[in-house]
């Protein structure tokens, strides 16, 4: 198995090749939550929703991981 870090490295050389690659920007989405990163997860969230809004998994990413950094919740 990669490590995160291989892996995120490898989805940021699909990105700088294709930008609008939605499930690049999905994937690091999920592994920055992982990380506890959620601002930067939400801003990847939002940059595959920019290229498809009708991206289901980021739609349900976003829902999922914005009570998250809610700082009533």
């Amino acid at each position: 198995m990669l490590s995160m870090t291989v892996a995120m490295h490898s989805v940021q050389s699909a990105l700088r090749l294709k930008p609008a690659f939605t499930d690049a920007w999905n994937n690091i989405a999920s592994a920055l939550v992982q990380k506890g990163l959620i601002p930067q997860a939400i801003d990847c969230y939002a940059a595959a929703l920019r290229i498809n809004p009708r991206l289901v998994r980021a739609l349900i990413g976003v829902c999922v991981t914005r009570p998250a950094s809610s700082p009533h919740h």
